[in-house]
């Protein structure tokens, strides 16, 4: 599919702001070379970064899903956590982030007690993953899975015994989570990892992106992913406001100009990137946590909440701030965690 729509369009478009999927971007990432399209992924795949994956044409943000997972580690060690659980998708987000995962607890001298890492296909049981998590009787589970899947694991291993707490990537939650039966529960086992600020936090790039959708869209509900669209754009305008500058918007020299991009401020809002170097010196390290507040979202209107409410929020409460965690500052970055092609059914 991903390929279909990139056929329908890449003889119109000077560049693409946001391609969403890593696989389906991995299937694509050719033609986009070929073509020297600009892409801005909404993928987090730690392959990005490197010219021998992408030739320079994938501007990636944040920091990635492997290293991600190792800050979700460090997060676990600093609560005292001694054996994890891990279970992730399938495909390179999901093997990705188990990569990252399994690396830190071996980093930190923790217990692998469960591997589950890449095994949930799309649409497939859920039941080995959730035996596993409650046979391994972890302290913790780190979970790369979708926001679909995210509560039916959490919800069956604690109804099954499991007495551990939850760690899931970025894109394992969504605050809409919070308006299903087991959102009690999610909410005082769970915890959120995160590129950027959550809607409502304080920062002059938040609340800018703010302003606009409250102004564009009043009526609908706050949502975190807000400011991650919003900071992509910031991205690929920092490109073609220096193409335009330079009056060449040619495709060639958009990718040129994307890979000298010395620094990408969002104000505060995510850790400021950068694209000039080795990956192992540009690539951005700090991820947040957070944990979800079922009072605080159903004190504010829980799903009836609009952007234009005074004190909206998605109910994502800050744990700890962004931080580079110990293992990951210093594991040198060298080469994708998983490359393309690798993974399982890859």
């Amino acid at each position: 599919l991903q390929r279909e729509a990139y056929e329908s369009l890449r003889t119109d478009v000077l560049s693409i702001g946001l391609a969403v999927g890593s696989d389906a971007n991995a299937a694509v990432i050719d033609t986009y070379v070929g073509d020297d399209m600009l892409v801005v992924p909404m993928s987090w795949y730690s392959g990005w970064p490197f010219a021998s994956v992408d030739a320079g044409v994938a501007l990636e943000q944040y920091t990635n899903y492997c290293l991600e997972a190792m800050n979700a580690i460090d997060f676990v060690e600093a609560q005292g956590g001694a054996t994890v659980a891990i279970v992730t998708n399938a495909g390179l987000f999901g093997e990705d982030a188990a990569a990252g995962a399994r690396a830190a607890i071996g980093g930190y001298g923790l217990t692998l007690a469960y591997d589950g890492g890449g095994t949930l296909e799309l649409g497939g049981d859920l039941g080995p993953a959730i035996a596993g998590v409650v046979d391994s009787d972890a302290d913790w589970t780190f979970l790369a899975t979708s926001p679909a899947v995210t509560p039916q694991i959490v919800a069956g291993a604690a109804q099954a015994g499991y007495g551990g707490s939850f760690i899931g990537a970025a894109p394992s939650y969504d605050a809409r989570i919070l308006d299903a039966a087991s959102a009690e529960l999610l909410a005082g086992r769970f915890f959120q990892s995160a590129y950027a600020v959550a809607w409502g936090d304080p920062s002059p790039g938040n609340e800018a992106m703010m302003n606009a959708m409250i102004a564009a869209f009043p009526d609908r509900r706050p949502s975190d992913a807000f400011i991650v669209g919003w900071n992509a754009g910031i991205t690929m305008r920092s490109v073609l406001s220096e193409a335009i500058r330079g009056a060449d918007l040619s495709r060639p020299n958009l990718v040129a100009i994307a890979n000298t991009l010395e620094t990408v401020s969002f104000d505060g809002s995510a850790p400021d990137q950068r694209y000039v170097g080795q990956p192992d010196e540009f690539v951005t390290r700090a991820t947040a946590i957070y944990r979800p507040d079922l009072d605080v979202y159903l004190s504010a209107g829980g799903a009836d909440q609009a952007l234009s409410d005074p004190g909206a929020t998605t109910g994502s409460v800050l744990v700890r701030d962004f931080t580079v965690g110990r293992f990951t500052e210093t594991r040198g970055f060298t080469a994708p965690c998983v490359p393309i092609g690798a993974q399982a059914g890859g």
